[in-house]
């Protein structure tokens, strides 16, 4: 009784959520600095990760993500009811343990489809962590979630 698909772009997963990689990066240290600053802290003092040396990985790779978010969102009746398709975004702060907290709104397309992609993140499991400097720290991650009626 699925009246739906939920797909999630591999494209823009990887570029909202910006990674470094040593061997790609063209420019110095002070350059870097300025056109991306790699943290911010929280109102805790925490810092927090916009790019990390290695970035956090959900446990199982990014298949195994789209298998729980596949089997875990259902598409809201209101949404259904009303035509609505497109891409819900959401950012969220994998901590120094794993663990998926700070689950915000980017962007949303209203009739519960907003409510419905918060909710299933929140549910996550623990990540891999993101690390910097051999030491595990906390990554802020963006994830587009692409609702699509069959």
């Amino acid at each position: 009784m699925k009246k739906m698909l939920i797909s999630l772009a591999v494209a823009s997963l990887f570029m909202l959520n910006a990674c470094t990689n040593e061997s790609e990066q063209a420019e110095t240290v002070e350059q870097k600095e300025v056109l991306s600053p790699r943290f911010y802290e929280s109102a805790d003092g925490e810092k927090i990760y916009t790019v990390a040396e290695n970035s956090p990985e959900y446990e199982g790779g990014i298949q195994a993500m789209y298998t729980f978010l596949g089997e875990n969102i259902k598409y809201p009746k209101e949404a259904s009811e009303a035509g609505i398709q497109g891409k819900v975004f959401v950012t969220f702060v994998v901590g120094a343990d794993g663990a998926v907290r700070d689950v915000k709104l980017m962007r949303g397309l209203g009739y519960g489809t907003d409510e419905e992609a918060i909710r299933v993140v929140k549910a996550m499991p623990k990540w891999k962590p993101g690390s910097q400097g051999g030491e595990n720290v906390a990554v802020k991650y963006n994830l587009p979630i692409n609702f699509k009626l069959e």
